[in-house]
Formats: structure tokens, C-alpha cells, sequence
């Protein structure tokens, strides 16, 4: 045997049996490595998943819980919005009661206050038949009543009457306090315009003729405004000649007004929009059915019919707020306001913020200390302000603002005679004809005469000089009066010819009752019996009608019967025709002058047929004579030969 060889052979066979042993052992060895790597890395994942699913649990719990605050926020808002809503629409249910309630009530005495004159003339008229039945059953000689001193007898003595506030309450708030400032301005920093250098001024005016060709296209310049992109709009260098430009240094701010939307025309907002600055407006709340917008600038007149300018033509811009957000720009500044053209049927407070403009003085009549007053006297860096009352604003330069002693006194006298005219006219009683406060502003150049009226009632500057120095609640205004009396002047005093002269039926009652003047001094002297002797003389010694003569001599008709019958005979007039209106466009002219004469005649109880029959009025003599049964009515007993006769 080969031994060796065997040996060998088995010693080769157990390195193989202990490699394949050795193989086996690290194949089990890296099997359960790969084994537990692999469950660690399952275990691993497994942990990401729960960590991440407990992330996305978490998240969407926090996303619920946000979700169910959210809502709840929302409910509560609404709920809020909703009791607020309610408030609001039971508040304004309230005071539409309330104001219901008292114009009822005022009508309520009126009716017992005419119902007891009337008894009281009944009464009187009633002891007079039977004293004269008496007297001539016993034959005794009626005494004559002896004639006053002089050759007139002493005027009606006018006793004022209970004047209150005839206005829906103004909710209007703007507070000041709250102004955000922006950006400070100043006109040497502004962008100008090119090719506006040369413009009309008070001191070089332009005229039709010579300057017929430039006064055109700076017509067309102005017009082209309104509908150019904000971006081309710069400041206008005429804006510092007229109406002129905030002081340097004046800060714009971001202000909020509440506008009561029961009120229609323009509503004061305090803020002065500088020239070619750009304006924002958004509104909050306002009435959809409202025609709601803003307006800058208050000098409406246009000039373009003028023979001469003393000023750019058209300087005021208006815009739509339709969707509730306005940007504007006008090249020459001017009082910010928002306009509401249509009232709501159901008017409510809304919200404006204004941004770009600088505050102006606005005095607000039982808001505005005087003390607050002063502080916007002295702050303000604008150049027009305004003085608000509820029946009238009053638009002026700031420097005749600051000349103003009392200003709060002056208001109380303007807010006094509005309210006389609202009075004689029977205002007091339609509620709907003071909707709105009237308005009255100064200007360089307006579109007729030195003052006219309308909305705004518009004047010359030097017409606010008595204003601004207080002297107007003494002196009186007669223009003032009658302009604004204009706005007033409606049937049954409007028959032909009469739009002159009644109206200073307005100026009267304001000199007489408001300032306190005898007739004797108004209208610049002798209004009265007196003063106007030489005037009637001429007049009823010749052959003029009524229609055919002066103004002034027509107006002595409406003043005698002021004169000899007082205020609130004209006011009685006015009520019987709110009663029981007629068609102003149907009703002809003798037919209107029929009705004023019978209207005199119920309210005094006197046949006023002779009177308007001496003065040649146009009625007939079948009217004259319809109220025959009354006893006749004149100023004397020998009138009108007390102005006839001979000194």
C-alpha cells in the first residue's frame, strides 16, 4: 500500500471538509448579518411611518382644530355683524319714530294754534257785529278810534319765534385725532405742468377779442382734465394764483370720515387735496342704491360764457365711486368732499378713507370748542376752510377765518336767519325740504352778477368780509338773504315778475327779526312808510299797474303788508298753499295773484280785495270782490292819499 499517498489524500479531504465548514459558518454568519440589517432597517422604516403618520395625525388635528376656530371666529363675526345690523336698523327704526313723532307733533300745534286764532278772529268778529248791531239799535254814534302819531300807523311788533333746528340730525364724524400722517408737500417740490405759464389773473384778466384764441384752448386744457390718466396729471402753476396752494411743509395724512347718507349734497371732509397730488378714496358700507362720489374743489361756477376771466375757467372735478374705490387728480387742489347724489331709501353711515390731502379748518356748530377751533387756526397750512351750521355752510379763505372774533356766535346768527327763512316759507313743517344743508361760497369771479344763488350759492369774496369780522350780526346782510332766499323762494310768491322782488321777502324777515333792524333801515334806508313817501307818491298818482312798476316800488307791496300785518301772516299764506298746492305751470298768472289775495284775506280775516285792487295788482274785480263779506282791509283810513297828499 501506498500509505503516504493515502495520507496525503485524507489530509487534502479535511482542508475541503473544513473549508466547506468554514464556508457554511460565514454564509450562516453573513446570512443572519443580512438578516438583522435587514429587520433593523424594516424596523427603521417602520418607526419613520408611525413617526410620520403621528406627524400627519398631529397636523390634521391642528389643521381641525384651526379649521373649527376659524369657523367659530366667522359664526361669532357674523353674529356680531348681525346684532350690530340690528342695532343699527332699530337705532335708525327709533329716531325715523322719534322724527315722526315730533314733525306729528309740531303739526299737532300748529293745527291747535290756527285752530285757536281762528276762534279768537271768530270771537273777535263775533263781539264787533254785535257791538255795531247794539250801537245802532241805540242810535249811538260810533266812536272814531284815534290815528296814531304821525301820519302811519306803528308796524306790526314781530315776535320771534321758537326756532329750533329744522334738519335731519347730521351723523357725520370725522375724527381728527386719528389722522395718519403721510408724506410732507410743498409747491416748489411739486411737478408742474408745461405750457400753463401764462393764465387769466385778477390784475391781468383775459378778454373776448383779443385773447379769444388762447381763452379757448385753455377751455379745451381744462375739459381735457377730467378724462386724462392720472399718471399725465401734474400741478397747475395757476392753481397759486387761484384758489391758491397749501403752505410749504404741510402734511398729507390718511384720514377716515364717516358720511351719514341721509343727508344728500356734499359732505364736508376737512382735507385740502394740493394741486396735481394723486387722491384715494375707498369707501366702506356705502348704499348700493346711492349715487355716491368725490368731488374736489368747491368753485363750480364755469366762466366759459364770461366776456372776461379773471381766473382758470373750470376748476373743480367730480368722480363716481362705483366700485368703491376712487383715485383722482387735480391740477388745481381744492376742498375734498364726498358727494351724495341720490339719497338711499334707507340711509345709513358709511366709511371713507382719504389719503394725499392736508387737513383744512372746518368749525362744526355743536361739535367744534372753541378751543379746538383755535388749534386748527393754527395748525392749518390750507388755504380755504369752512364753517358749518345745519342749515348752512359757509365756504371762505382761511385768512378771513382767522379774523373771525366769535366765530361760534356768528355761526349761532347765520344758523338763526336760515332757519327765519325756513320758517316764514312753513319749512319747518316738510321735513324733506331740509334734507340737506345749503351751501355758500366765495369766489374771485363767478358766472353772474357779484352774487347768485343755487348749490352752492355763490358770491364775490368781498361778500364773507362781514362774516369774518362779526360785523354781520349787526349790520345784517341784505345779498346774503337774498340769495339764499332764492333757494328758498317757491309759490305761492313766484307769479311773473316777481322773481326779484318777493325774494326780498326773505331779506326782510332776516333784517327785521334775525339783526333787529326797523323797516326803516333796511335795504340801505327807507324800506319803511316813511322813507319810501316820495316813491308811492309818484306811483299812485300815475297810471302804472302793478307789473309795470320798479322793482322797488313793487317790493313796498309785499313790505306794507309785512309792515302793517307781521311775518306770520306770510307764513300762514305759505302753510295754506303746502295744505293745498296748485300747479305752479298750469295756473296762470291773474289766477296765482287771485289765490295770494284770498289767502291774505282767510288768514286775517279782513277782505284784502281793495288793497290789492289800489295797488293794481292783476286781479279781477270779480275776485276783489269775493271776500265781500269780510270787512275791507287798508293800511289807514285814508289810504293811499297819506302818500298822495300834499306835505
Amino acid at each position: 500500500m501506498n500509505i503516504p499517498s493515502f495520507s496525503r489524500s485524507v489530509s487534502r479531504g479535511s482542508a475541503v471538509g473544513w473549508f466547506l465548514v468554514l464556508l457554511l459558518v460565514c454564509g450562516a454568519g453573513a446570512g443572519y448579518y443580512l438578516y438583522q440589517d435587514n429587520l433593523a432597517k424594516r424596523k427603521a422604516v417602520q418607526e419613520l411611518t408611525a413617526e410620520r403618520k403621528l406627524k400627519e395625525k398631529k397636523a390634521r388635528e391642528a389643521a381641525e382644530k384651526q379649521r373649527i376656530k376659524r369657523e367659530r371666529e366667522i359664526r361669532e363675526r357674523k353674529e356680531k355683524e348681525r346684532l350690530a345690523a340690528q342695532k343699527a336698523y332699530e337705532e335708525a327704526q327709533e329716531e325715523k319714530a322719534r322724527q315722526a313723532a315730533e314733525a306729528a307733533r309740531k303739526l299737532q300745534e300748529q293745527a291747535e294754534r290756527e285752530e285757536r286764532e281762528k276762534k279768537r278772529r271768530e270771537e273777535l268778529e263775533r263781539r264787533e257785529r254785535e257791538e255795531q248791531a247794539r250801537r245802532q239799535e241805540e242810535d249811538i254814534p260810533v266812536k272814531e278810534e284815534p290815528e296814531p302819531e304821525g301820519r302811519f300807523p306803528r308796524p306790526v311788533k314781530n315776535r320771534m319765534p321758537e326756532l329750533s333746528v329744522y334738519s335731519v340730525p347730521c351723523r357725520d364724524e370725522i375724527q381728527t385725532e386719528k389722522d395718519k400722517p403721510l408724506d410732507t408737500w410743498s409747491w416748489d417740490k411739486a411737478e408742474k405742468m408745461e405750457g400753463m405759464e401764462e393764465f387769466p389773473t385778477d390784475s391781468s384778466p383775459w378778454k373776448k377779442g383779443k385773447d379769444s384764441g388762447r381763452m379757448q384752448a385753455l377751455l379745451e386744457k381744462c375739459r381735457e382734465w377730467k378724462d386724462a390718466k392720472l399718471a399725465s396729471l401734474k400741478a397747475c402753476p395757476a392753481a397759486k394764483d387761484f384758489p391758491g396752494v397749501p403752505e410749504d411743509g404741510a402734511q398729507t395724512v390718511r384720514r377716515t370720515v364717516e358720511i351719514d347718507s341721509n343727508i344728500g349734497g356734499w359732505h364736508s371732509t376737512g382735507l385740502y387735496a394740493p394741486p396735481g397730488a394723486e387722491i384715494s378714496c375707498s369707501l366702506s358700507g356705502a348704499p348700493k342704491e346711492g349715487s355716491i362720489s368725490v368731488r374736489i374743489g368747491c368753485h363750480t361756477d364755469s366762466l366759459h360764457k364770461m366776456d372776461e376771466w379773471k381766473r382758470v375757467p373750470e376748476i373743480t372735478m367730480q368722480v363716481p365711486a362705483g366700485r368703491g374705490r376712487v383715485k383722482m387728480v387735480n391740477p388745481m387742489g381744492g376742498l375734498v368732499y364726498v358727494n351724495v347724489g341720490q339719497r338711499p331709501k334707507r340711509g345709513k353711515v358709511f366709511k371713507v378713507q382719504i389719503s394725499g390731502a392736508v387737513p383744512s379748518p372746518l368749525f362744526v356748530m355743536g361739535k367744534t370748542t372753541p378751543e379746538q377751533w383755535a388749534e386748527q387756526l393754527e395748525n392749518t397750512k390750507a388755504p380755504w376752510g369752512e364753517i358749518r351750521m345745519p342749515r348752512l355752510i359757509v365756504t371762505m379763505p382761511v385768512e378771513q377765518l382767522k379774523q373771525c372774533p366769535d366765530v361760534q356766535k356768528t355761526a349761532e346768527f347765520l344758523q338763526k336767519n336760515m332757519a327765519l327763512q325756513d320758517w316764514i316759507m312753513g319749512w319747518d313743517t316738510k321735513p324733506d325740504r331740509l334734507h340737506h344743508p345749503m351751501r355758500f361760497v366765495v369766489d374771485r369771479q363767478i358766472s353772474a352778477g357779484a352774487g347768485h344763488s343755487g348749490y352752492p350759492a355763490m358770491a364775490t369774496k368781498d361778500w364773507t368780509n362781514s362774516i369774518a369780522t362779526g360785523s354781520i350780526i349787526h349790520s345784517g346782510s341784505w345779498g346774503l338773504w337774498h340769495e339764499l332766499g332764492h333757494n328758498h323762494q317757491s309759490p305761492p310768491f313766484t307769479m311773473e315778475g316777481q322773481t326779484e322782488v318777493s325774494v326780498n321777502i326773505f331779506s326782510m324777515v332776516c333784517e327785521v327779526m334775525g339783526t333787529g333792524k326797523d323797516f326803516e333801515s333796511c335795504w340801505g334806508g327807507g324800506m319803511g312808510p316813511y322813507g319810501m313817501s316820495a316813491e308811492m307818491k309818484k306811483y299812485f298818482s300815475g297810471t302804472q299797474t302793478y307789473n309795470e312798476a320798479p322793482n322797488k316800488v313793487q317790493l313796498f307791496f309785499w313790505v306794507e303788508l309785512m309792515y302793517h300785518l307781521g311775518f306770520d301772516t306770510f307764513r300762514q299764506v305759505a302753510l295754506q298753499f303746502h295744505d293745498k298746492p296748485y300747479d305752479n305751470g298750469e295756473l296762470s298768472d291773474e289766477k296765482k295773484w287771485e289765490w295770494v289775495m284770498n289767502a291774505f284775506s282767510k288768514v286775517t280775516g279782513k277782505n284784502m280785495g281793495p288793497f290789492f285792487k289800489i295797488w293794481r295788482t292783476p286781479v279781477s274785480e270779480r275776485a276783489a270782490g269775493r271776500m265781500k263779506d269780510l270787512p275791507d282791509w287798508l293800511p289807514s283810513r285814508d289810504y293811499p292819499a297819506c302818500y298822495t297828499a300834499e306835505e
